[in-house]
């Protein structure tokens, strides 16, 4: 873990949020272990164990990289701690069951300070490792963080049709989130073996998966790479689809809504839209899917000719040359 009682007072979280310096270890140790737990392992895996070797040294031995990375992740679990836990923090448990302290001096807070601070330690929490995780991808060398280059998440994702936040962003607004990412990363999975062979064709969809694996540059008369992102669009497109009607949603920014709520002490509550806007925005997913799809046959059958497996159109079309029967 990158926090620890010894050095609470010099490296604590009240670098990251504005809390008292009254605010102990032990009553943050057990929340800052769990969003490591829940957040950090699935995400960075064993980079986990060189990002706590890097809290451990002294701060003047760290290097410019080390430090960024340090406090990208400090203030990302710090974050995600208060919010995770937010409502667990607020009270206290007794033998008496759960009990709200309030003295003379300070009393808790009102429910839409509360609902704020949620808000904002999960906007913050997120985002800090959002960049966290960029920042890996981009400055990672053999040098350099070489457990993060040999994670099973980046070598995984450097070996895939879509790699990338950036690339995903770059066809559907997932505002750079490397979060939502791995939301996607199920369903572009399950698309690339079910639904992509037939629309590429099972020899061109073993070929670009083998040239990936291989490092190969070159594929018929384009380049794998051009190959790699006009397959990545329709992917991610029909991935937004089947999202949108599993969940209803996209982003927090996306399909979700903010609504004020009467009889609720004015609070906020996030809504999910109604059957008809999922349905509407699911199926305009697919129509640029399609419209993909038939840009990227034609450039099959243009620069990879030989792999080419025909236009869906076709498949029940005869040809009449040297045959006994014929169609009219």
């Amino acid at each position: 873990m990158i926090f620890s009682k010894d050095k609470w007072k010099t490296e604590g979280i009240t670098k990251f949020v504005n809390a008292s310096n009254a605010l102990s270890f032990e009553t943050m140790e057990s929340p800052l272990n769990q969003a490591w737990m829940m957040f950090f392992m699935p995400t960075l895996g064993d980079f986990t164990t060189e990002l706590t070797g890097i809290f451990y040294k002294e701060p003047g031995s760290r290097s410019a990289e080390e430090k960024q990375v340090l406090y990208l992740a400090q203030s990302a679990l710090a974050n995600l701690a208060l919010w995770y836990n937010f409502d667990e923090l607020n009270v206290r448990l007794t033998d008496q069951g759960h009990q709200r302290q309030e003295t003379e001096n300070f009393k808790t807070t009102f429910k839409y300070q509360e609902d704020n601070l949620k808000f904002s330690y999960r906007n913050k929490g997120l985002n800090a490792l959002d960049m966290l995780l960029q920042y890996l991808d981009d400055h990672a060398t053999q040098e350099l963080w070489s457990s993060w280059l040999g994670s099973d998440t980046y070598c995984e994702r450097k070996k895939a049709i879509v790699r990338s936040a950036k690339e995903v962003n770059n066809v559907v607004f997932i505002n750079n989130s490397n979060i939502i990412f791995l939301r996607f990363l199920p369903l572009l999975k399950d698309i690339d073996q079910v639904k992509l062979p037939a629309i590429i064709g099972s020899r061109l969809h073993q070929a670009l998966h083998e040239a990936l694996e291989n490092g190969t540059k070159k594929i018929g008369q384009t380049t794998v790479e051009e190959l790699r992102i006009r397959v990545g669009r329709v992917m991610i497109n029909l991935a937004a689809a089947q999202l949108i009607r599993e969940s209803g949603t996209l982003t927090d920014r996306g399909l979700y809504f903010e609504s004020v709520t009467a009889g609720k002490d004015g609070n906020q509550e996030a809504s999910i839209p109604g059957t008809r806007q999922v349905l509407i925005s699911a199926e305009e997913f697919e129509r640029k899917a399609a419209v993909h799809t038939q840009w990227l046959q034609s450039f099959i059958k243009c620069c990879i000719e030989d792999y080419f497996a025909g236009f869906p159109e076709d498949a029940f079309k005869r040809d009449n040359d040297h045959k006994h029967t014929f169609w009219t």
